[in-house]
């Protein structure tokens, strides 16, 4: 069988002298593909001489897309069939679909998909807006709204040191009350109150306070850092 001279199967409609980059290149990535695949097919280059009436065909069976005058090759087609342009031979490649793309027999059965026994993890949509910062704040400050209306917290440097888990701290009775040596634990105070600054103080949820006479005694150095770092 033969249309206008040409073998049935799959034909590649192209322009031999085209100064466009892109379809040079679409023309080119066809072919490879093809040429690959080991699918045998024919090239028809519409720009040479006496193929007006093949150039004519392509652009009356093929597809012309949004913003172009004419079908613009590359076009596909098995015989007189139209089969799709680039793109649409693009997404058939990669989806593993050229030879139903084609309209060609499978040579090879298709790859199904393997169980992993993966479960994909459910993702939250996030609704940006006034109300779910609130919520945010709220959650953060402990139910507590933007205009401060829950009771200031005092936070000290023994509020923050109680939270440290016993094996880490370095520590030393001084009059049944713990002294704490370790600098590292020190930074991590102060870490911890900058924290909390960040998520409570500019809310007004919170009130920065020095310890009493009495646990001055107690704190001695670590308390001297902290009013360092307060008063910076």
């Amino acid at each position: 069988n033969s249309v206008s001279g040409h073998t049935m199967g799959v034909r590649l409609f192209v322009s031999g002298h085209c100064g466009n980059m892109e379809i040079s290149s679409n023309q080119q990535r066809i072919s490879h593909v093809l040429s690959s695949r080991a699918i045998q097919f024919e090239v028809i280059d519409i720009s040479a001489p006496g193929m007006e009436h093949q150039r004519d065909f392509m652009r009356k069976k093929g597809r012309k897309r949004e913003g172009q005058r004419n079908v613009l090759p590359p076009q596909v087609f098995n015989g007189e069939e139209y089969r799709g342009d680039y793109e649409d031979f693009d997404v058939a490649n990669e989806d593993d679909m050229l030879e139903e793309f084609l309209g060609l027999p499978r040579k090879h059965r298709k790859a199904g998909a393997v169980k992993t026994g993966a479960v994909e993890r459910e993702v939250q949509q996030f609704v940006p807006g006034k109300l779910g910062k609130e919520k945010e704040i709220k959650e953060e400050t402990g139910g507590g709204n933007l205009q401060g209306d829950t009771p200031k917290k005092d936070v000290t440097i023994n509020t923050v040191t109680e939270s440290i888990p016993e094996e880490v701290l370095m520590e030393e009775m001084v009059d049944g009350n713990k002294q704490i040596v370790n600098v590292d634990i020190i930074e991590h105070a102060i870490e911890t109150i900058q924290d909390c600054i960040m998520k409570d103080a500019k809310h007004g949820n919170i009130n920065i306070i020095e310890s009493s006479d009495e646990d001055d005694d107690n704190i001695g150095e670590s308390e001297n850092l902290f009013i360092d770092w307060k008063d910076s």
